[in-house]
């Protein structure tokens, strides 16, 4: 009996109920359209991306010296590694926010890195086997950022056509 009294007293203590306010806030943001996750997960990836090409002992694993033997020389890995950064800053900006613009936002980044994940599959099918799994993991991915940044661009379009409307609305009235 005691330990569910300290437990109901736990629960209601000020620290737990900012957490688990906190916690839920958190979850209704990600969770709030399905889009969310897959911007956050995209976003990630690109990090991770900018940060790896950086490192040239990557480019000489097994898996990956046949499929980026092109980026031999620094400039070149500082470059793609540049391009992927600047799409993962491209790709932030529009995740914290709903709305018009930031939908928009979000769309473009979205495509802007469906057009890279479709590079990296492309590197991927130049190395041997000519089909692997890199190439599907990233050929899916960028299908799915593709469709839903069309998605969000259309979407986000279409809000401010509305609020546009209501607007001129409110004036005439």
């Amino acid at each position: 009996m005691t330990l569910q009294l300290l437990r109901l007293r736990l629960l209601q203590s000020r620290p737990v109920r900012r957490w688990c306010a906190l916690r839920a806030r958190a979850a209704k943001w990600l969770f709030g359209t399905p889009t969310t996750v897959l911007e956050v997960l995209n976003a990630g990836m690109l990090l991770v991306w900018a940060l790896a090409v950086l490192d040239d002992r990557l480019i000489a694993l097994p898996l990956y010296s046949t499929a980026f033997r092109l980026y031999t020389s620094s400039l070149a890995n500082e470059a793609v590694s540049a391009v992927f950064f600047l799409a993962f800053i491209f790709a932030v900006a529009g995740i914290r926010h709903r709305g018009g613009t930031y939908d928009v936002r979000s769309g473009y980044a979205l495509q802007l890195s469906a057009l890279l994940w479709v590079g990296v599959a492309a590197n991927f099918l130049g190395a041997y086997p000519p089909l692997n799994t890199e190439v599907l993991a990233y050929g899916f991915l960028a299908m799915i950022c593709w469709t839903c940044g069309c998605h969000l661009w259309t979407r986000g379009k279409q809000s401010r056509r509305v609020r546009g409307k209501r607007a001129r609305e409110v004036e005439r009235a």
